[in-house]
């Protein structure tokens, strides 16, 4: 796997794994134009996180170079980091990007599309929800719902993520964004029954195949890389 290893269907990190993955997110903000240092403490004092294609990029390194940067916010910090954005030399695009775009993120949320001098873009996407998170969770399907945080590197789904499977959520009918990971070479899938490892006995809410398991950071299922100090 990119920037990992598997065993045995968990995931397994080694220290130069963390260090690329770590690399790879530096790198990103570079292009974008932003110091981590000064983006880590805004996504610590506003719960901001970085989404979409970008932590695919940290996740799976060399797989996907993102167009842009999905930021998400909660509507009550988008002002702090909106003039964060703005001090780093974006400005807000006009006409600003319509509520039809905003239906590739979540079904509750405002976006506003910015840009620097040297045309790098950055969405970010105000959700008007109690927390980021649960605006991750609603997006089309598992091989999205992946951020980057102030305190680490979160992929929801890496038993699939990983081997490029991916669990379009019920009711979905953004075909495009289906059509872009299956160009980007994931397997789009509609059942959970086709999804690797899929055990028809599992006990429904509890094993990892299972669209009802209630997930948390801290679980088994999750793959979390914390960052560590840099020497």
């Amino acid at each position: 796997m990119p920037g990992g290893v598997m065993e045995n269907d968990i995931v397994d990190i080694t220290p130069e794994n963390r260090t690329d993955m770590h690399t790879a997110l530096h790198q990103l903000l570079r292009r974008f134009n932003l110091d981590w240092g000064l983006m880590r403490a805004v996504m610590l004092a506003t719960g901001a996180v970085i989404s979409g294609s970008a932590a695919l990029a940290v996740l799976q390194i060399g797989e996907f170079v993102p167009q842009d940067l999905d930021i998400y916010v909660t509507s009550k910090n988008l002002a702090v980091v909106l003039v964060f954005l703005q001090e780093q030399g974006y400005k807000v695009q006009i006409p600003m990007s319509t509520a039809d775009n905003t239906q590739n993120y979540t079904e509750t949320s405002v976006m506003l599309t910015l840009q620097n001098d040297t045309g790098e873009k950055i969405d970010l996407i105000a959700t008007l929800e109690g927390h980021v998170i649960h605006a991750i969770t609603r997006f089309h399907s598992t091989c999205v719902m992946n951020f980057i945080a102030y305190y680490g590197i979160v992929c929801l789904y890496p038993q699939w993520t990983m081997r490029k499977a991916a669990l379009v959520r019920a009711g979905v009918s953004d075909y495009q964004a289906i059509y872009k990971y299956r160009g980007r070479g994931f397997n789009m899938l509609h059942r959970s029954a086709e999804l690797p490892d899929y055990e028809p006995s599992h006990m429904c809410g509890k094993h990892q195949c299972c669209p009802k398991a209630k997930r948390e950071l801290h679980d088994h299922i999750t793959f979390v890389v914390v960052y560590l100090p840099r020497r």
